[in-house]
């Protein structure tokens, strides 16, 4: 019988911005990903996950009471299963080549026209194209103030004016995620400045520029695209810099309510309904196949409320897709929380706070459902330096 395998690689957004199968991932990204191997768990629990490493007996049982049936796979011994799906985080170039390397059929690999188009609508022109699609099909009876669109640079010069023009901004890689390949900018460039410039333009043809705004909320859209393009829900997330922390576990009605002081539920799903018709003419011929998500925040403009729609697209399953997941299909009724990602540089400390953590709060699960407690999502080993944790009130 096939069985689906689910990869967490989080190292998809630089992989897919180097573009070539001998992209050599960076250390933080290689323990990331080995330390938090099992969180596709949450999202399909019936696959099995791509680990060199089993689950102690004590996450076996928690797993087994939530419904979770899966097991390991390493990539020494991928060759010998009967694999019939396979399920990444994101799909690209260097994976595909890793998978080849370790005996996966390429009838089960994505082709390099689907790799080179996915790569096309990964870069953020896309992102730009998509904001200006939902700026002309704006309903005329909306009621937020619209984020200007974010300028496309490709030369020093319009980096320059750029900067004179707005003050304070936000440079972006064209190729670049989860707060990666960012640069804060006030009042005139720094030599180091200058270069990142010129050389994000030379590598990846421009950047993109943004005035700096006062961010109020953090949230997305979660999309599912098949054959159509389905809707998965909100989700709320923390950053620091533009690096991703965390995500609120809420209900979509209690996050839309959190919004409606500075936006409405009818202009959310005005913005749903044309994102959804877009990604059906863009997303859809290319044969996309997972989960994504839209980026968007509220911002405070001197006292006023504005709105950007499309921060980012996430042409991959996202960490909202996972706070998603564990809201709606593991939570008990009625139940809040949080979900964080935390590094610690010190592993003693990662195993002490999470030891103390534990005791102090401990898991409560009742007919398949958490009710409160701490809980780290993935095993905690002797190496771990990553935790994905949930906090449930």
């Amino acid at each position: 019988m096939g069985q689906t395998l689910s990869i967490f690689n989080p190292d998809h957004d630089l992989a897919n911005a180097n573009g070539t199968p001998s992209f050599v991932s960076p250390n933080s990204s290689i323990e990331f990903g080995l330390d938090a191997a099992w969180i596709p768990a949450f999202i399909n629990p019936e696959n099995v996950i791509l680990s060199p490493k089993e689950l102690p007996i004590e996450y076996q049982q928690i797993y087994k009471s939530l419904g979770i049936n899966t097991r390991n796979l390493s990539f020494q011994n991928i060759s010998e299963e009967s694999i019939t799906f396979i399920n990444p985080w994101g799909w690209d170039a260097a994976l595909v080549f890793k998978l080849q390397k370790a005996g996966i059929k390429d009838f089960l690999l994505p082709s390099k026209d689907y790799l080179a188009n996915l790569r096309v609508c990964s870069h953020r022109e896309f992102s730009l194209k998509t904001f200006e699609y939902i700026s002309d099909n704006i309903p005329a009876n909306s009621s937020f103030y619209l984020e200007t669109l974010p300028t496309k640079i490709t030369t020093f010069e319009e980096a320059t004016t750029f900067l004179t023009e707005n003050k304070s901004i936000v440079l972006k890689m064209p190729w670049s995620g989860s707060g990666k390949g960012l640069r804060w900018c006030r009042g005139k460039y720094s030599e180091h400045d200058r270069g990142w410039i010129m050389n994000t333009i030379h590598r990846q043809g421009c950047i993109m520029g943004e005035k700096r705004r006062k961010i109020v909320r953090n949230f997305a859209m979660e999309f599912f695209c098949d054959t159509e393009i389905s809707f998965c829900g909100y989700s709320l997330f923390k950053t620091d810099n533009g690096i991703y922390q965390g995500n609120l576990l809420d209900s979509n009605i209690n996050i839309i309510n959190g919004l409606k002081d500075n936006i409405s539920k009818n202009d959310l799903e005005s913005i749903q309904k044309i994102l959804i018709d877009y990604f059906k003419k863009t997303l859809l011929p290319i044969k996309y196949h997972g989960y994504f998500g839209v980026d968007m925040f509220l911002f405070d403009d001197g006292g006023k409320i504005g709105f950007n729609p499309c921060v980012e697209i996430n042409l991959r399953t996202t960490m909202g897709i996972v706070a998603r997941k564990i809201y709606d299909n593991f939570l008990a009724p009625n139940k809040r929380g949080e979900m964080r990602t935390i590094y610690y540089k010190d592993n003693s400390e990662l195993i002490a706070e999470h030891s103390r953590k534990t005791k102090e709060n401990p898991l409560q699960i009742r007919n398949g459902k958490i009710e409160s407690g701490y809980f780290s999502l993935c095993p905690v080993y002797s190496d771990t330096h990553y935790l994905i944790t949930i906090d449930i009130i």
